[in-house]
């Protein structure tokens, strides 16, 4: 990703491994970084690169609490991106991404694709 004049606020769901290399990469890009986990044991929630940490509802366990955590965070902090890196938070965000555009730009494809 090149380097922008603004730093972006981008927010990143799912919180395993496959995190980790898109963290990096947007830390060392300038941008402000969150990740959303299900556990503050996870992989992503215990890196160095995250600016914010964010506890949510697991995904797996509460897909529901999950969504509307989720939700009450990009319409209170408008993040400029959302990001899902796992296949159920992609699911998650591709079944709701007309209404997440209202509020940010979502790094997913639409829900037919992504099916």
């Amino acid at each position: 990703m090149a380097k922008q004049n603004k730093p972006l606020k981008i927010l990143i769901l799912d919180d395993g491994r496959q995190a980790l290399p898109f963290l990096r990469s947007f830390k060392r890009a300038g941008h402000n970084v969150a990740i959303a986990c299900g556990s503050k044991l996870s992989t992503g929630y215990c890196s160095r690169y995250p600016d914010k940490r964010l506890s949510w509802p697991d995904y797996f366990k509460d897909p529901e609490g999950f969504t509307a955590k989720m939700f009450d965070y990009i319409k209170t902090c408008r993040p400029d991106v959302t990001v899902a890196v796992g296949d159920v938070g992609a699911g998650i965000v591709a079944r709701n991404k007309v209404e997440l555009q209202k509020f940010t730009a979502v790094a997913v494809p639409d829900l037919e694709t992504f099916d």
